[in-house]
């Protein structure tokens, strides 16, 4: 195996772009040729998935235009006006020897170049790939969530769409990893054929301990609010409510970040930070004493991680890929998700107790340096060469979104 190809199917600066920048940085160090495809139109499929959900439920003549346009209309405009860079070159510095291929909307055997080995992590890509021919390269799948989790997601459409991703890898029969042990589970236990568990890692050159600040600092706490529901920001936020409605501890500053909050939630906070980026994004952890990441579900969370790596207290729910690095009363402290009051005594303690916090964060840094990426990345050089030799595997493309 030497050419290898990832294909993401959106040009954001999301957790798949990290995944792809880090794994692409790392196979071009031994001497890969690595290519990246990145589209114009982003999510295209889940797009065109979504229309036909919005088209059901339209309540009143002209809501499913509307909804046209805001899923349709204007991103297929700004595809064809603005021709992006891809994020992942700026957000984390990828090596210059990463080639970078644009595409349309969706792979094509005139759009996708040439490769030993062909991974996507968004499962509606696999159809099209699996439909070129075989110079394009060896087709391989990865299960980044826990499905079964997912399946409860508050936002019903996106429950839908979960429901969908998982009958749909039931019809693969192709090679595919998962990211947790969890993750694993959760897909043999519905019926998928899952292989191997490969963990994602953590930049622990670019998520650094920043150096604890002066003790005449207020304890900052900061919590994680992606606006998405998975991530529960609904849930997070309720926490930081009961401890300022507590009236202690005292002495703490509350901050949010990795997203927006609702204008009734902006009052709980001293500090928005909103959504972050780059070398602000890593500031934000190296400001914070007490981390606070309240997901709902995953499939292996780098953020945590992340926080763990830049020298912060963690208080985490006990979510899918946590497990793999997290241990209570070890490196960090965990929750059950949407358990309020378990997370508020979880932080209120890391507030009140600087022994505890400093126990957690010193053992939370020798736990990020166990999770490389050089070590993720040779699991999956791994994975792929054993594959060499062995007969190819197809899918029934009838689930295509």
């Amino acid at each position: 195996m030497r050419r290898v190809h990832f294909v993401l199917a959106a040009n954001n600066s999301s957790s798949q772009t990290r995944v792809v920048a880090e794994y692409a940085n790392q196979l071009v160090r031994r001497g890969l040729d690595v290519t990246v495809s990145v589209p114009h139109f982003d999510f295209y499929d889940f797009v065109q998935w979504r229309l036909r959900i919005d088209r059901r439920r339209a309540g009143r003549p002209g809501e499913h235009l509307i909804r046209w346009m805001r899923w349709m209309g204007a991103p297929f405009l700004k595809s064809l006006l603005i021709r992006r860079p891809w994020v992942g070159q700026s957000a984390h510095r990828v090596d210059p020897r990463v080639r970078i291929n644009r595409y349309g909307h969706r792979p094509s055997a005139r759009n996708m170049p040439d490769a030993d080995v062909v991974t996507a992590f968004q499962c509606y890509l696999l159809p099209a790939l699996l439909a070129l021919p075989a110079e394009k390269g060896r087709v391989v799948g990865s299960i980044r969530l826990d499905y079964r989790s997912g399946m409860s997601d508050p936002d019903e459409a996106v429950a839908e769409w979960r429901k969908f991703c998982n009958s749909f890898y039931q019809t693969l029969n192709i090679p595919l990893f998962a990211v947790s042990r969890r993750s694993l589970e959760s897909a043999r236990a519905m019926g998928v054929d899952v292989t191997a568990v490969i963990p994602n890692g953590v930049n622990t050159e670019e998520f650094r301990d920043g150096g604890r600040r002066g003790p005449q600092d207020p304890v900052r706490v900061t919590l994680f609010t992606q606006d998405h529901p998975q991530k529960g920001r609904d849930f997070g936020c309720a926490v930081v409510e009961s401890l300022r409605r507590s009236q202690g501890p005292r002495g703490a500053l509350f901050c949010a970040a990795g997203g927006n909050v609702k204008p009734a939630q902006r009052p709980l906070f001293d500090k928005v930070y909103g959504y972050l980026t780059g070398e602000d994004y890593v500031r934000m952890f190296q400001e914070t004493d007490i981390f606070i990441y309240p997901s709902l579900y995953e499939g292996f969370p780098a953020v945590p991680l992340e926080a763990m790596a830049s020298g912060c207290a963690l208080a985490t729910t006990l979510v899918s890929g946590v497990e793999e690095y997290g241990v209570h009363g070890e490196n960090c402290l965990t929750a059950q998700p949407n358990d309020v009051e378990g997370m508020v005594r979880n932080v209120r303690s890391l507030i009140e107790d600087a022994g505890l916090r400093d126990s957690l964060r010193e053992k939370g840094l020798q736990t990020a340096r166990r999770f490389s990426w050089e070590a993720a990345a040779d699991r999956l050089v791994g994975f792929m060469d054993s594959l060499e030799g062995a007969p190819a595997r197809t899918t029934s493309l009838a689930h295509s979104a």
